[in-house]
């Protein structure tokens, strides 16, 4: 089967990518700060305590078995496959060029409306920031627009430098208020906030509410696979790769159970004051007793958010320039740029398109950007939610031809739990944009797959039988 990558330093006198520069810390640093497991130490348990209440936590756990299914599936062929495109990458290794191309174009689509909820996101820090400082900002949903756009440029501007900087720019911001974020925890159960009675008991807890947090789970991770796309950059990518993936989700995963069991209830007990225009920090500073903890976490939340914004930026622009070295998209944006070593076109037509996406979205729909992000989180969820599915499809036969009957029973287990996820959350959903996501998603993947499919067959793209290299 044809699949092509971008070439690395180590297979090309031509500008590619600089090959195995990260070492396993570096890249594990970078797929930490694209989790945003430090902001999402205090993030996680607003937005969850709003969509499952008490049964949050319980969520979280349910999900468990269905992220240990994917980060299997993937690390299979993560073994097997050193690519740059990720999850599309091994399917068209895997399986053929169709299978390919659909996953690549619902990836391609998931990573053009990552870009502005991961900054929108990010506003909200620096909302919460502006507001510790007493300045009546960003009141207006222009001002608001505009900062995300320059949050976007900035962070892309860092990813156009080089991998290695990205790195230590990313890692750097990650990390700063994860201690703040574990006194503020300390400080709730100090100051006898901690009440898991209601979690144990379940009291107020419905199977909706549950299978929402489930949902939202699988969206708060979705991408998480990005750093497949750096497997040409990182040093022993079979060996390496996979336990970076495993690695990555276990920490993400039980920093916000923590997160989840402990600060979700305080926040739940302090609903009124959210609904009244309190920001959640406050509120949770307010419960731990350490009004002065506000500002210093405001300030190292948004560092560590703008750097989940740079790894997205990152991981997009690898997977956007495979595509054209693919076919799916032109192949000008394949080029890799010989002083940075980076593929700077991708880079800035995935951040273009994804200012666009966020300024039309603004136009179309009136709302301010916090609004857009309800609305555009259903779609991403979608999005991944195909590609996740087809990877653990792809394991299953991949299996069976090697008669490997528990990888086929992980890939069988896999696929059905997303099947079940991806229909009840079309059928639950409520809110006029959230019924009509998933068929708009799915309509607009297919529909650009069934043209792309045109596009080969007029101009007779052909396919051999192995990997190749672009030049």
């Amino acid at each position: 089967m044809s699949n092509l990558e971008l070439p690395s330093s180590g297979t090309t006198d031509r500008p590619a990518l600089a090959e195995s520069v990260l070492s396993f810390r570096k890249a594990l640093g970078l797929g930490v700060a694209y989790l945003a497991v430090g902001p999402n130490l205090i993030f996680a348990p607003t937005v969850f305590g709003l969509a499952a209440g008490s049964g949050s936590s319980l969520a979280l756990l349910l999900t468990v078995p269905l992220i240990g299914c994917l980060v299997f599936a993937i690390s299979y062929f993560a073994r097997r496959f050193v690519v740059t495109g990720s999850l599309m990458s091994y399917m068209g290794d895997a399986i053929g060029i169709k299978s390919r191309d659909l996953t690549g174009i619902s990836l391609l689509l998931g990573y053009v409306l990552a870009i502005p909820a991961t900054a929108i996101i990010l506003l909200t820090f620096v909302q919460g920031l502006i507001a510790d400082l007493g300045l009546g900002l960003l009141t207006d949903t222009t001002s608001q627009l505009l900062v995300c756009l320059g949050l976007v440029a900035v962070a892309a501007a860092v990813s156009a430098v080089g991998v290695n900087f990205s790195v230590k720019f990313a890692v750097a911001l990650s990390f700063i208020g994860v201690p703040l974020a574990a006194l503020l925890i300390a400080g709730v159960i100090a100051n006898g906030g901690l009440n898991i009675n209601d979690q144990i008991a379940m009291n107020g807890v419905d199977l909706t509410g549950i299978i929402n947090g489930v949902v939202l789970v699988v969206v708060a991770f979705a991408g998480f696979e990005g750093i497949t796309a750096l497997a040409k950059e990182t040093r022993d990518p079979e060996r390496n790769v996979p336990r970076l993936l495993i690695v990555m989700m276990a920490i993400a995963l039980g920093a916000m159970f923590v997160s989840l069991v402990t600060l979700t209830p305080v926040f739940m007990s302090h609903l009124d004051d959210f609904n009244s225009g309190k920001s959640f920090v406050s509120i949770l500073c307010d419960a731990a007793g350490m009004q002065w903890l506000a500002l210093p976490l405001d300030l190292t939340m948004t560092a560590a958010y703008m750097a989940s914004l740079v790894a997205v930026c990152n991981d997009s622009s690898r997977v956007v320039a495979t595509a054209g070295v693919d076919g799916i998209l032109p192949r000008a944006l394949s080029k890799i740029n010989a002083r940075t070593k980076t593929p700077l076109r991708a880079l800035v037509a995935v951040v273009l398109v994804g200012a666009l996406v966020l300024i039309l979205a603004e136009a179309a729909l009136g709302a301010g950007p916090i609004d857009l992000l309800v609305n555009i989180l259903p779609s991403i969820g979608y999005l991944w939610l195909l590609p996740y599915a087809a990877i653990c499809i792809a394991l299953v036969i991949y299996a069976i031809r090697s008669t490997n009957l528990g990888g086929a029973t992980v890939g069988i287990i896999g696929a059905a739990s997303i099947v079940f996820v991806t229909i009840w959350s079309a059928t639950h959903a409520q809110g006029i944009v959230a019924q009509v996501s998933p068929y708009v998603v799915y309509g607009a993947v297919f529909i650009l797959f069934f043209l792309k499919m045109i596009r080969d067959r007029t101009l007779r793209v052909g396919s051999s039988p192995k990997t190749k290299v672009a030049a």
